[in-house]
């Protein structure tokens, strides 16, 4: 706090001896710029009576009474001849038809009285306005301003630094470790913004981690189960009888590593939207056309299941989106119904303004309310049981989640009685 106190106390007095001294040379050179030119009455009685005094002496007398004037005045005054050098010749010219003349340079400002009749000229300046303060007034105004700016660069100083100081100590707790650490500031200054990103980062910093951990423990827990199973099944093939209950139970060992297999293959395209950072390759493609093959795909697999493909479009509808990720996405809402389904599966598309709508509805049991919310978390099960035909790996909608948000689309479960439809919104523009 004390090099901010210090740092904005001598910015602040160096900022007000500046503006005064600039202001006051500006102010300067103003009046200068409005009178250039102009010869006042003071300063034309002065140059006269310096003329009169000068006619009215013998030239013999002439440099005695120069020296006596020059005592008396403030600027240079000196005598030189008419055709001396040091006259400019444009005031010649001019002291030709006038008694006085005058020029203005960088020097400051000179006047020109010809006397004698015109033999000698007398030089007046040059002078300049003086500087509007003294070293002494200066330094007189800095110290009557330190007590001043120190007072103010207090008042400016202590609410900025005691903020910064929440702010710093709250990101030094979240640096050891601390995920509840907050930047408690409640300003909309500068400070207060970044008071406030800061605990945004640190919501989304504590809710992944947060996320992170339970998958973590959910994945111990999944792989566990058919690693357990492919465990069980090894220690019985050592003590079959014969070549049928070997094969038996390696057959089982190789379902076991299927799954595991499969839940790995999972889990990275679930963690892979996690560290998206480039935006996703997408391509114009044909809806009916992919929904076509994802149906005679299920259709050869599972027969028992009427999976019906329709829509009311008299038109080709055509998406532009990543097509790997959609046909992932609804192939794993079609594998989730045809799995819970009686006997029908059916798969409707159509268009609303600007969003393309695919929905999967089957004639299962249907969802309970009080787990639909639940329904895409990762390895969620409506189903409690640990069957792996009934139950699946658990991560199915929750990828199909995350591909909807990747896509900046949607999925959600219509209400109803009768089974089970959900409903997936694309963007139709990129």
């Amino acid at each position: 706090m004390r090099r901010l106190y210090l740092s904005i106390s001598l910015g602040i007095l160096l900022a007000l001896v500046l503006a005064s001294v600039i202001a006051s040379q500006v102010m300067r050179y103003s009046f200068d710029k409005n009178i250039r030119g102009r010869i006042s009455s003071h300063e034309h009685s002065q140059v006269m009576l310096i003329k009169q005094r000068l006619d009215a002496v013998p030239e013999s007398n002439l440099q005695n009474e120069l020296i006596e004037l020059s005592k008396s005045l403030p600027i240079p005054l000196k005598l030189v001849p008419s055709d001396s050098k040091l006259i400019p010749s444009h005031v010649s010219l001019d002291l030709q038809t006038n008694s006085r003349s005058h020029e203005i340079t960088e020097s400051g400002k000179s006047d020109f009285i010809s006397v004698q009749n015109g033999k000698y000229i007398a030089i007046f300046g040059p002078s300049k306005p003086p500087f509007p303060f003294s070293w002494t007034q200066l330094i007189i105004v800095v110290f009557v301003m330190i007590p001043i700016v120190g007072a103010v660069g207090y008042i400016l100083t202590f609410p900025v630094a005691r903020r910064l100081r929440i702010l710093d100590e709250a990101t030094k707790s979240l640096g050891d470790g601390d995920l509840s650490a907050r930047a408690n500031i409640k300003s909309n200054d500068a400070i207060g913004g970044l008071a406030n990103r800061f605990n945004d980062m640190a919501d989304k910093i504590e809710a992944l981690l947060e996320n992170q951990r339970h998958l973590i423990q959910a994945v111990s827990h999944e792989l566990r189960t058919p690693i357990a199973r492919i465990r069980f099944d090894l220690e019985l093939m050592e003590y079959a009888e014969d070549q049928k209950e070997r094969s038996e139970k390696a057959s089982e060992i190789k379902d076991g590593l299927d799954e595991l297999n499969s839940l790995v293959d999972e889990l990275f395209l679930y963690m892979r939207f996690d560290s998206l950072n480039s935006p996703m390759k997408k391509e114009v493609f044909n809806v009916a056309e992919v929904l076509d093959e994802l149906v005679e795909g299920f259709e050869r697999e599972r027969s028992e299941v009427n999976i019906k493909l329709q829509s009311e479009l008299e038109y080709d509808l055509n998406l532009k989106a990543n097509k790997k990720y959609f046909l992932r996405a609804i192939e794993n809402l079609v594998g989730n119904a045809v799995r819970y389904a009686e006997t029908t599966v059916v798969i409707s598309y159509f268009a609303v303004e600007e969003e393309v709508y695919v929905e999967v509805a089957d004639d299962g049991p249907g969802i309970p309310n009080d787990k639909r919310e639940h329904l895409f978390e990762p390895f969620y099960r409506v189903d409690e049981s640990r069957n792996r035909k009934s139950g699946g790996a658990g991560l199915g909608l929750a990828i199909v989640e995350r591909i909807l948000k990747a896509h900046n689309g949607s999925v959600s479960i219509a209400d109803g009685d009768n089974g089970c439809t959900m409903v997936t919104t694309w963007p139709l523009t990129d």
